[in-house]
């Protein structure tokens, strides 16, 4: 039989649970393969796998290991089907919820097959693989059935499993299994759902209205939670363990009856006795047995990228790009490096002897990072600067791109704005933010007037811009000529930093300039995410546009020039903006 590293995957159902196994299995096994005959499901798992199938043939279940990711009865019915189609030394698994039933029809199959029951004791109320993650196992049990089909060297592999996963690996037999189940995960089900049609009724039968609902906060929440699970899942689980949840139900229901029979005789003492000898065994089973789940992605495989800035302290990078390593289960971290910019040299060189796998760059440190790499992007030299830095894990080599002019494009078009022959830009400042977005501008054959306090480094940029592009309409103006430059504008952008935290007061548009009638204003400024300069274009009529995406979608970018996977920009949004309401 061949190791876990060895071993071909394929599973069967990308739901939560069959995904999250994918992204906690990546790089511990040879390669993943998902089968689901839902469209979406396999739109939304493609991060999890290496591919994806639709049916399932002889050739879709061509691996070592087959795990069945499916609900129970499913499970029932293509087990048969399954074990026509795999080859004889194919490891069968399943992750059902009950195991009776799975495994006595496990033990039907044919002499030759290999199979063992399991099942993980975790998930979540929600279902899908858009909220898939490999932590989903971690210091959770994870248990194991064995069947006539189950060897020692099958009982090793999914301990291996188990271990690699960081789950408890646990070996019971399907009574056992689903006796306690039925006790600390099926019941608990049922009595969620039962405090929930509690309130219902009472609320109708006692005239008590919205009332109760009105009034419920965390403790309510808390303990009807699993309510609000899939009820087609958790009627399957209940249903396939119907004796052991009826016998759980009649213990239940011994324990109510004695608490009604002390309230109704007055036993206060005894009363408190029961719920204090109640409360000791809650606290001893969670000091013993549970274990919080670690920090996500701190261990010796993780990989590790950052922003070196100097000052960085405010960034936003780490919240966004850690929200999505957990989006997508990935065991990186990213943090803020303040980096003196006399230092920036020896800190970009010593990142390869750490272990690091990239960076970002930001003020002041974009322009001066280049010489001190050893392959720079096409992007990255027509801008003049590098805002993203990857290592090789061979060679150590470092390679640098610049993702802003893809960042401001991409958030543009995500807000409708549209860039071509036709627009008529005007773009206030001259630094770095401001080469990527000339670029970008430009490149989509914009007509462009820089407009900068110094003039002469407008002139500058705009040499260097008409040296890379020959073609580029583009021109300097001072700030006194803004009035007639902008008269026809389409598109005004500010890329100073002026209105920026802690200045909010401050603008780069005079006051006795007006704005054009007909312009989208974009400030690449996100802190405050409404600047002066955009408040005053708002009360114009102008349509604006905060600079929070723009960090956003170049974030995306350096994100997949690292990993090689597509970011989840939602949840890199939703993360900036989070951090930005805390202050």
């Amino acid at each position: 039989m061949k190791t876990l590293q060895e071993s071909e995957f394929v599973i069967v159902g990308t739901g939560l649970m069959g995904a999250s196994l994918a992204l906690a299995l990546r790089g511990k096994v040879k390669s993943l393969h998902g089968i689901d005959i839902n469209p979406q499901h396999l739109r939304d798992a493609a991060r999890c796998f290496d591919r994806l199938s639709g049916e399932i043939t002889a050739d879709t279940l061509a691996a070592d290991v087959v795990v069945l990711a499916t609900p129970v009865r499913t499970i029932l019915v293509l087990l048969d089907r399954i074990a026509k189609l795999v080859k004889p030394d194919t490891l069968i698994m399943d992750i059902g919820s009950t195991k009776r039933d799975i495994v006595a029809a496990m033990n039907e199959l044919p002499d030759g097959m290999l199979a063992i029951g399991g099942h993980p004791m975790c998930g979540r109320e929600t279902s899908g693989p858009q909220d898939a993650t490999a932590e989903m196992f971690v210091g959770r049990p994870y248990i194991f059935c064995s069947t006539r089909h189950t060897t020692d060297e099958v009982t090793a592999l999914v301990h291996e499993l188990a271990t690699k996963i960081n789950a408890a690996f646990y070996l019971l037999d399907a009574a056992q299994h689903d006796a306690a189940t039925a006790a600390i995960s099926h019941l608990p089900y049922l009595v969620s759902s039962g405090l929930v049609g509690m309130v219902q009724q009472l609320s109708k039968s006692d005239n008590l209205g919205e009332l109760p609902w009105q009034l419920a906060s965390t403790g309510f929440k808390d303990t009807s939670r699993l309510a609000g699970s899939d009820v087609a899942m958790m009627a399957d689980i209940v249903e396939t363990n119907r004796e052991a949840v009826f016998h759980a139900l009649d213990v239940f229901h011994e324990q109510i009856e004695v608490v009604k029979h002390m309230l109704n005789t007055n036993r206060d003492l005894q009363l408190r006795d029961t719920l204090e000898k109640i409360r000791q065994g809650r606290r001893a089973w969670e000091q013993r047995y549970f274990k919080p789940r670690p920090t996500p992605g701190i261990d010796g495989q993780t990989q590790l990228a950052g922003v070196m800035g100097w000052p960085v302290k405010h960034s936003l990078s780490p919240a966004m790009h850690n929200a999505a390593f957990d989006k997508l289960g990935l065991n990186w971290r990213y943090l803020p490096l303040a980096v003196e910019p006399s230092r920036l040299p020896e800190a970009i060189r010593g990142l390869p002897a750490l272990g690091w796998r990239g960076v970002n760059l930001t003020v002041p440190h974009k322009v001066d990072v280049l010489p001190l790499l050893a392959d720079i992007s096409d992007e990255a030299r027509l801008i003049g600067a590098a805002n993203t830095v990857r290592v090789d894990p061979e060679t150590g080599a470092l390679s640098g791109t610049n993702t802003d002019r893809y960042g401001f494009m991409a958030d543009l078009a995500a807000h409708d704005v549209t860039i071509d022959a036709s627009t008529h830009a005007v773009l206030l400042g001259a630094g770095g933010a401001a080469r990527a977005i000339s670029v970008g501008l430009l490149k989509q054959g914009a007509r462009l007037a820089i407009v900068n306090r110094t003039l002469e480094r407008a002139e500058e940029l705009v040499k260097l811009l008409k040296t890379a592009l020959p073609e580029a309409r583009v021109e300097a103006i001072p700030v006194e000529g803004l009035r007639d430059a902008s008269r026809d504008a389409s598109l005004i952008v500010n890329a100073t930093s002026v209105g920026m935290w802690p200045n909010v007061e401050a603008s780069p548009w005079p006051t006795d300039v007006p704005f054009p009638r007909r312009a989208v204003l974009y400030d690449t400024i996100y802190r405050p995410q409404q600047t002066k300069l955009m408040h005053d274009a708002q009360a114009a009529g102008l349509r604006t546009i905060g600079g929070i995406g723009m960090l956003v979608h170049q974030g995306a970018a350096a994100f997949t020039f690292w990993t090689g996977v597509e970011a989840p920009v939602a949840v890199m949004l939703q993360a900036c903006l989070a951090k930005l309401a805390e202050g």
